[in-house]
Parts: structure tokens; C-alpha cells; sequence
């Protein structure tokens, strides 16, 4: 429909509405156009008696304009315009915003134009109402609207008592005009002043500028009777999880971007989303991992084992669950409809960063995943991942120190048979064990839970296993164990004798005997360490050639095929 059918003007009331349907949408330029062509009265488009009174409308460029003289046009009309911004001029002690408590009863759209009252001198006509908010805008007649007045609308419906404090104010108006830009392939930006999200159910729903196009032009109310409105800070918000997203099979990124509207004009607001191949979970099954859970407050971690904690502002237990089901639940958690509860004291769907000096991750706003890892924002630490993954994460600590946990690769030896003895141990200068390893510290005596060197033991070394020793005699005692934190292992029974000061010990990454083809062991990579691994079987069985391997340790898993010949000399039973 044509603006000429969708625009009234009412002369009397100075008075305009823009009553186009829903998903209709005008050039603030044509409504300036079209009302300067109205009102010279000289043209095919007219409007009859209008020289009589000043134009609406003036133009400071193509994009800024001033609706002026005190003319006033209906809320509702300013979200049916777009591509340009318009502030009022004239509307200060003219216009009046009317604020009511309770009682309340709602006006109609036939009490515009009739007179308000509160009975004791103050009139005005009636020209916008709110009935959900509860507000009517008037142009005074005479007199003055108080607090806790009662109101009411001669020959009309609506009636109410103002509020007890600031029912009468008034002041000039602006709303500046925004528009996205960038690649939005699906719909719902959803835009936030301060912390109240605007509705758009009668406004721009997902997008405004075209069939096929989710790209949002609109004007947002950035000063109302005089005080601007957050500073004319807004933020928008693109966030469409997999189900929101729909065709596409996947979900989006997210992004948002804060716009300062302050200064009128026209803004563009940059908002970049693309297929995330990472999220192609629902939001049923999203909705059934109640056991992750994301808090906020003071969290002291050591992330890399360094032996120094950590500071972090919020935390999310994994409950055992994989990274890549913990990115996707984060993401339905700070979806657009994620409207419930709060984030650091944030809804969720407005939550960006646990500290406004942080740099935000946009993708997902608690952490970003990419190669299988999880990249948490700034001030984010987790717990409780599943042991698959628990090297494939990255924090950043409050401080802006990134932190990795510990990198864990397998090491294997192949080839065996059951019952063959395995060892592998670090690689001394001659190509043999190192078995000056460790010295011991004093103290270790018969009966002792504790074994303890003179010097921390290395955090690549088995979380269980077993330590050689040698005793005064040059002896070698073997002892299992069950932890080790700096110098001292934890034993799963006692020592047998004790042991002087200095004797020598050193603790195999693989002292065993194999139960099928393979033995492995996960352990934490620290630096390359140079190794050698022996495979034996000599006094019973299928009796083997003494196998030997010399090999490197590196930051990936390893594998080394024990090569079993059989012995066909020895002649042990």
C-alpha cells in the first residue's frame, strides 16, 4: 500500500500516524517528501486547509530530520520507517507524557482527539496511549497534570490514577535510525537498551529490508521527554542456535555489536554470522544436559599444573561430559531465547563477558570450539571434562594469563604376547636404563608408606606405577605406588629395609607384564625424553630372543612393534 494511504494527518490535534500493516516499511525520506508535498497545497497531492499551519517536517540531510513546531506522531508510527532519523522540536511543555498507576482502565482508539481532565483545571487532548505500559501522551489546553491524580477522557473510556511520582513530564523526543550489515543468514536479531530487550512483535520481526533478506533497518527511541535513554547505547544481537536456524541442518555463530546512538543519524550496526558445523545438536536434547552447569564468583584452578593456582570469575562442570557436547549446551544456554535466569547477574541472551574490560568471544560468549578444543572467553575456567578431553581446552585466567592443562599422549609397545615382561625407562648416555635417575633423600626407613628423593619427581612420570631402588648393597627393590606429589611417592605398602642417604632409584614409564598384544599408558608430555624399551621372555612359555628398542618420547602418541623372535637355543623347561 502506497505511504498516501498509510499516512494521517490530523490538523487540528497536529497529529500524524503512519498505519501501515505489519512487515510494511517507509523511507523516513518519503515521509518528509510526502508531507511537504501535502502541506503546499499546490500540487496533485494535497491536503486542504494545511497552509494554515507549519509544516511537520524539515530536513537537516538526507538521513536527519526534525519533526518540529510541536507536531507529534504516534510511537507506534516510528516502527513503521526506516533509513533515516528524526528528533522533535517544539514538543517542551506542549507534549505531555502521562504515566498511571492502578486503578486503569484502557483508552480505545476512538478516545483520540477528546479531552483529558483531572477535574481541577488541567486539560489536554488525548493524542497516544499505551494500555500495557500504561501512558498517555497529551497536548496540554490549560492548567497542569499532578502525581496520584485521577484522570478520565470526556465522552470517552479510558480513566486512571497517575503515579504517585513522575506522571507528568515532558520534553523533546529522538529516535535515531540503525541498520545491520554483513552476513546474517538467518533471522532474529533481537535489539537490547540498557537491559530491557525492545519487542518486535509489531515491529521489524527477523529482518525488514527485503524478502529473503534478515538484515534489520529501524529507528530506536533514543531520548523521550528530554533524557536520553542509556546514554543511546543499544546493542544487537544475533543468536540462532541449530533449531532456531532450521534449514541450514546446523546452528549459527553468534555475534552482537553495541552501537552508541547518541548522536542521532544514520548508524550502521555490523553483525557477521556463518554456519557453525559445531552445533548440530537440538534443543531437546541441548535442554537434557541439566547436569552442566555454569556459575559464577571467585574459582582458584591450576589449569597447568604449575604447582600456582589460578584466578577465574566463572566456572562450568562439564559433568563428564565431552567438549563438543559442553560447546553446544553453552550455546543453547546464551541463545536468543534464553530469557530465564541469569549469567553474572545477566540474562542470559545479553550475557557477553564476565567484565566489560575483557575481550569478548563472539562465536559463543563463554567459549569458542575449533579442532575438537575449547577456547574459553576470558575469565572462564572448566572442570570435570571427560577424560578424552582433558587436554583439549585453553583459559584465559582472570589476570589475561592463557593457561592449557597438561597434554597427555599414549605410549604403547605392540607385538606381544601374554606374559612376555615389558619395560620402558629413560635412556641413559650408554643406550641402557637410567638407573641414576633419582638419589634418595634421608629418612627412608623400614616401615615407611613413603618413598622420597632428593629432588621433585617429573609430572611425566606414571600417576601409579613402580620405583626401583637400590638398597646399601647395590641391590635393586622393586615397590609399587599409587601417587606422587613433588619428592615423594605414596606406596601401596611399606618399605622392606631402609635405605641410606643418596642411594640411587628410578622410576620405569612401563614395568610390567603383558596380558594380551599391547601394553600402553597415557602419560603428561613435558619435554621429548630419549627411552628405551626391553621385551622379554626367557624361563618359561614360549621362550623369545631378548627384544630392545631406542626411541624418542614426543607431544604425540607413539607406538613401537616389539619384534618377538623365538629362541630356539635356550632350552629352559
Amino acid at each position: 500500500m502506497p505511504l498516501t494511504a498509510d499516512l494521517t494527518v490530523t490538523l487540528s490535534t497536529q497529529r500524524l500516524s503512519v498505519g501501515a500493516a505489519l512487515g510494511t516499511f517507509y523511507q523516513v525520506r518519503d515521509l518528509f517528501s510526502l508531507l511537504q508535498d501535502l502541506f503546499d497545497e499546490s500540487g496533485a497531492t494535497t491536503l486542504a486547509g494545511s497552509m494554515a499551519y507549519p509544516t511537520p517536517m524539515s530536513a537537516q540531510t538526507p538521513t536527519d530530520y526534525t519533526l518540529k513546531s510541536g507536531w507529534y506522531m504516534t510511537d507506534q508510527s516510528y516502527r513503521r520507517l526506516l533509513g533515516g532519523s528524526i528528533q522533535t522540536s517544539g514538543q517542551n511543555t506542549v507534549i505531555y507524557k502521562l504515566t498511571f498507576n492502578t486503578p486503569y482502565t484502557n483508552a480505545i482508539a476512538g478516545d483520540i482527539g477528546k479531552v483529558v481532565t483531572n477535574g481541577a483545571g488541567g486539560t489536554g487532548t488525548l493524542l497516544d496511549y499505551d494500555n500495557t505500559a500504561k501512558w498517555w501522551r497529551v497536548r496540554l489546553i490549560g492548567g497542569t497534570f499532578s502525581n496520584a491524580q485521577a484522570l478520565t477522557i470526556t465522552s470517552g473510556t479510558g480513566a486512571g490514577t497517575l503515579a504517585a511520582a513522575n506522571a507528568s513530564q515532558t520534553g523533546e523526543e529522538g529516535w535515531a535510525n540503525a541498520y545491520t550489515v554483513g552476513t546474517v543468514v538467518h533471522g532474529g536479531t533481537y535489539i537490547v537498551q540498557g537491559t530491557t530487550q525492545l519487542p518486535v512483535s509489531d515491529w521489524y520481526q527477523t529482518g525488514n529490508t527485503g524478502a529473503g533478506n534478515v538484515d534489520v533497518d529501524v529507528l530506536v527511541k533514543i531520548k523521550e521527554v528530554g533524557t536520553t535513554i542509556s546514554s543511546g547505547i543499544v546493542t544487537f544481537y544475533n543468536r540462532n542456535n541449530f533449531t532456531a536456524a532450521g534449514a541450514s541442518g546446523t546452528g549459527d555463530t553468534y555475534d552482537w555489536y553495541q552501537a552508541d546512538l547518541s548522536g542521532f543519524g544514520r548508524n550502521p550496526v555490523p553483525l557477521s554470522c556463518r554456519a557453525d558445523l559445531n552445533d548440530t545438536m537440538s534443543d531437546a536434547t541441548a535442554a537434557g544436559y541439566t547436569g552442566i552447569t555454569i556459575g559464577t564468583g571467585t574459582y582458584t584452578v591450576d589449569v597447568d599444573s604449575d604447582g600456582s593456582t589460578e584466578t577465574y570469575s566463572g566456572q562450568i562442570d562439564a559433568n563428564g561430559q565431552t567438549l563438543a557436547v559442553v560447546y553446544q549446551v553453552l550455546k543453547y544456554r546464551t541463545r536468543s531465547g534464553a530469557t530465564t535466569g541469569t549469567i553474572n547477574s545477566i540474562t542470559p541472551n545479553q550475557f557477553t563477558r564476565l567484565s566489560g574490560s575483557y575481550t569478548a568471544v563472539k562465536d559463543c560468549p563463554i567459549a569458542s570450539f575449533a579442532g575438537g578444543k575449547l577456547f574459553l572467553a576470558r575469565g572462564w575456567v572448566i572442570i570435570n571434562v571427560a577424560a578424552a578431553d582433558a587436554s583439549n581446552y585453553q583459559t584465559v585466567d582472570n589476570s589475561g594469563n592463557t593457561k592449557t592443562p597438561p597434554q597427555f599422549y599414549v605410549r604403547a609397545i605392540t607385538g606381544l604376547t601374554s606374559g612376555q615382561k615389558v619395560f620402558m625407562a629413560l635412556r641413559s648416555a650408554t643406550d641402557t636404563a637410567n638407573t641414576s635417575e633419582f638419589t634418595l633423600a634421608a629418612g627412608n626407613n623400614s616401615g615407611n608408606g613413603t618413598l622420597v628423593m632428593s629432588a621433585s619427581i617429573p609430572a611425566d612420570k606414571p600417576a601409579t606405577g613402580f620405583v626401583r631402588v637400590f638398597d646399601n648393597s647395590g641391590n635393586e627393590d622393586r615397590y609399587a605406588y599409587t601417587s606422587f606429589t613433588g619428592a615423594t611417592l605414596t606406596l601401596s605398602g611399606t618399605l622392606s629395609k631402609t635405605y641410606a642417604t643418596s642411594n640411587r632409584a628410578y622410576i620405569p614409564y612401563i614395568d610390567t607384564t603383558a596380558a594380551g598384544a599391547s601394553v600402553s599408558i597415557s602419560l603428561r608430555y613435558v619435554s621429548d625424553r630419549n627411552v628405551v624399551s626391553n621385551v622379554r621372555l626367557g624361563s618359561s612359555g614360549s621362550k623369545m630372543i631378548p627384544f630392545s628398542s631406542n626411541y624418542t618420547l614426543t607431544n604425540a602418541d607413539s607406538s613401537v612393534p616389539a619384534t618377538v623372535l623365538a629362541d630356539t637355543i635356550n632350552n629352559t623347561p
